[in-house]
């Protein structure tokens, strides 16, 4: 019968220098999840409260920023009749007042964020909610409202009304 085959002197040494990793215990594996799982929830929850410090990017109604945006043209608006617009999420009068005379307001009620109407027999914006009343040129006349209705800050280029922000 053959002779089983023994591993040279060499390959002794080598063989002991080199562990075989042990396997990992149950009790190591359950630990390790829970320091994982605990250090993820951590960092979300850091990330959340880092965002709700940090001070807004966003427009007056609390949604998001826009930048410079067109949003009517000259030549389609008629004078002391509001158009309403669109900038991001927020809704916007552009009011023509003559010539080259104009108004862009936030269409949010400063009271709490109705949506005005603009009732053209008294030439003023109403809220529907609790009957806060501004002129056509935004200074508030009654009503809750604390203050006159938000403007917009806006420019007319190249016979566009371009607005770039909303004042708080």
């Amino acid at each position: 019968m053959p002779e089983p085959v023994r591993p040279a002197e060499d390959d002794d040494a080598a063989s002991s220098d080199a562990e075989l990793p042990s396997p990992v215990s149950r009790r190591s594996f359950l630990v390790w999840s829970a320091v994982a799982s605990l250090g993820a929830s951590v960092l979300f929850m850091s990330a959340t409260a880092v965002q709700a410090i940090m001070p807004p990017t966003r427009s007056s109604s609390g949604k998001r920023t826009v930048g410079r945006v067109s949003v009517a043209r000259v030549a389609d608006l008629k004078v002391g009749v509001p158009f309403l617009a669109e900038y991001g999420d927020d809704t916007l009068f552009v009011v023509r007042y003559g010539g080259e005379s104009f108004g862009v307001f936030d269409a949010a009620c400063p009271h709490v964020g109705c949506r005005l109407r603009f009732d053209g027999a008294s030439d003023r914006f109403v809220c529907p909610c609790h009957q806060s009343t501004f002129t056509s040129r935004g200074a508030r006349t009654g009503g809750p409202a604390p203050r006159g209705m938000v403007a917009a800050a806006f420019e007319i280029v190249g016979g566009e009304v371009v607005v770039s922000g909303l004042r708080s």
